[in-house]
């Protein structure tokens, strides 16, 4: 089917991608070793696919599942501006949870799919409907929304992808790469604090 066509031909395009840059990271793992990690990473997906539908039922029994480290900062940051990022990978959708605790109100910067069914899986899969995440559609000027966002004394959650086009050039793992530098500048134009925020799964 078309549907297979086009699963197949995205995996095979991530499995070489995943290829390329596995030989980068860890040029002296044997090919048998580095088959092994592109297996887990497949396995992880499908958890990270499927946990969106789950994220209710996660934030009701937290405890259970979730530990949380340095998340009272976000009572001591609550109605004042400041800029939180993650990384776009893995259940990201799972950083409501702790704003939610804590009652932190925050922003995220949205480029809404014009299918409203993509846009309403996309948004559940950064946890709309859990917390106090609101939602921003994204214009043509990102950069004039986050402002806006900071100007009002709010905070936002900036949530970059892993393709940059702009940036400082750099080198990351000896490759030419570009550093995003689109947190940092709006953290010194309003002199404001940045949040790292980080999900790791321990099992």
């Amino acid at each position: 089917s078309s549907l297979s066509l086009g699963q197949y031909g995205i995996q095979k395009e991530y499995n070489e991608l995943m290829d390329a840059n596995l030989k980068i990271a860890f040029p002296r793992k044997s090919l048998e070793a580095r088959e092994k990690i592109k297996h887990d990473v497949w396995e992880m997906m499908g958890r990270y696919t499927a946990e969106p539908a789950h994220f209710k039922y996660i934030f009701r029994n937290y405890k259970k599942y979730l530990t949380f480290e340095n998340d009272k900062i976000l009572d001591k940051l609550k109605d004042k501006p400041y800029v939180a990022f993650i990384s776009h990978s893995g259940t990201v959708g799972l950083i409501a949870i702790p704003f939610a605790l804590h009652k932190a109100p925050c922003s995220i910067i949205h480029k809404y799919p014009s299918n409203n069914l993509t846009n309403n899986l996309v948004t559940r899969s950064f946890g709309n409907g859990i917390g106090t995440l609101k939602f921003v559609p994204n214009t043509s000027n990102g950069t004039r929304d986050a402002m806006k966002i900071l100007m009002n004394g709010s905070a936002m959650l900036a949530v970059p992808d892993q393709k940059f086009k702009t940036g400082i050039p750099t080198k990351f793992f000896g490759v030419n790469v570009k550093s995003p530098v689109g947190v940092a500048k709006l953290a010194s134009h309003f002199n404001c604090p940045i949040l790292p925020i980080q999900i790791v799964r321990e099992h």
